[in-house]
């Protein structure tokens, strides 16, 4: 069965070049609970100088407010904890406000998070934009999409500390905030920006978990971007799904890389097709003159070979993003 989100059809002119790299970067790596009042202040600094990981408890929520610039849409979501063990959170969305494209992007974080640093799964990397004791000065290195950032971090308040990321070709900036024990505000000006909203303990209710997280499908065709020619790249693939996965949370993007007044006459359409392995297929099609279109699509029982055609008719992208999971419901009450 197959579910889509309202289209995200045409993205904002000033972000077309942002999306278009960010699935450049792709292709060269390889209705929510409102809950409780929000919650006081929980957690104690070391010092000013020091900040201490957190704890989190089954129960605890973030309210969260989050900017796709890939797929030009804002909506608000709530982070959940619905499990914990020795050395992970758990962390879901409640059943019936699951975001399912939230999964493509970068942050906030979903399915395991680790206990010490709060770093989570992307592109079956961990990423770990926080260490803790989290010091004033203090250095290291994570990656994003498979490229090194540099991480720098800063103390601006008691218990509140700034984090700079930077890599080759992206770039993240981030607010820690001890007392809601959790990232309050990031920025990835190619791909997504969040902010926390309200934060709370003892959420009650279903709460749906990504368990198993894998990225399964990243595929496209790159024409006349980068040094790129289209003899370079496929016009077609396929992708194996794993027999376990309950749910796949597909995107499929195409269209130009430069708005339409700056292409040459000539170009053509860009189209990304999808056929699933019980022969159900979705596409994305831009037309001349229009801009880059991002739609996102979930699909349940997935397993199995997915096929993709790719067709760029001038500079820019035909591209298709794809994580696979097992969907967990834990009840909390």
């Amino acid at each position: 069965m197959m579910t889509s989100r309202s289209p995200t059809s045409v993205v904002a002119r000033q972000r077309t070049r942002l999306a278009c790299c960010c699935i450049i970067g792709l292709l060269l790596a390889g209705c929510a609970s409102e809950g409780p009042a929000p919650a006081g202040p929980i957690f104690d600094t070391l010092s000013d100088a020091r900040i201490a990981a957190p704890e989190w408890h089954v129960g605890d929520w973030w309210r969260l407010r989050v900017k796709d610039l890939v797929g030009g849409r804002d909506y608000e979501l709530t982070r959940v904890v619905a499990s914990v063990n020795a050395t992970h959170y758990q962390v879901g969305m409640p059943a019936g406000g699951f975001a399912n494209e939230t999964l493509l992007l970068p942050a906030p974080g979903f399915g395991a998070v680790a206990r010490a640093d709060l770093s989570w799964m992307f592109m079956d990397s961990a990423f770990e934009p926080l260490r803790f004791p989290l010091e004033d000065g203090m250095a290291w290195t994570t990656t994003l999409q498979g490229v090194e950032l540099a991480a720098n971090a800063s103390i601006v308040a008691p218990g509140r500390a700034h984090v700079e990321l930077h890599g080759p070709a992206s770039a993240v900036t981030l607010l820690y905030d001890a007392h809601a024990r959790s990232i309050v505000s990031f920025v990835n000006e190619d791909w997504v920006e969040f902010e926390v909203l309200a934060h709370g303990t003892g959420y009650e209710g279903d709460v749906m978990v990504p368990s198993g997280m894998r990225h399964a499908i990243y595929g496209g065709r790159i024409a006349g971007v980068l040094g790129w020619s289209p003899a370079q790249m496929p016009t077609t693939d396929a992708f194996v799904v794993s027999q376990d996965a309950t749910t796949l949370s597909l995107m499929l993007a195409a269209g130009p890389t430069e708005p339409p007044a700056d292409l040459p006459a000539l170009t053509g359409i860009f189209r990304e097709h999808a056929t699933a392995p019980n022969g159900t297929s979705v596409e994305v099609l831009a037309l001349p003159g229009d801009m880059l279109r991002v739609e996102y699509f979930a699909f349940s029982d997935p397993a199995g070979t997915w096929r993709f055609d790719h067709v760029a008719g001038g500079p820019g992208a035909a591209f298709a993003s794809g994580v696979e999971y097992r969907a967990l419901t834990l009840r909390l009450d």
